[in-house]
């Protein structure tokens, strides 16, 4: 599924399971926040989820967004019936 991501409400052009972005650079000492949103298409419904991430110069940090539980049970319970 393809989804659109915001950073501090800004839209990223980006496409692809995985994306990276560097920030400019940061003041040694400080550490900063950041929101990130994802949208994206599910079952024929809009999902958005947001995360903030913690940044600090010369560590790496990373957000993750994941499929509801119970859209993946409902795939796999579907995926596993057999027809008759």
């Amino acid at each position: 599924m393809l989804a659109n991501l915001w950073i501090d409400g800004v839209k990223t052009s980006d496409k692809g399971a995985e994306r990276r972005f560097l920030s400019s650079p940061l003041e040694a000492g400080s550490s900063y926040k950041s929101e990130v949103r994802a949208e994206w298409m599910e079952n024929g419904r809009k999902v958005s989820q947001t995360e903030f991430l913690s940044a600090r110069p010369g560590i790496e940090s990373s957000v993750t967004f994941l499929v509801r539980p119970e859209t993946q049970t409902a795939s796999r319970s579907s995926a596993g019936e057999s027809k008759k």
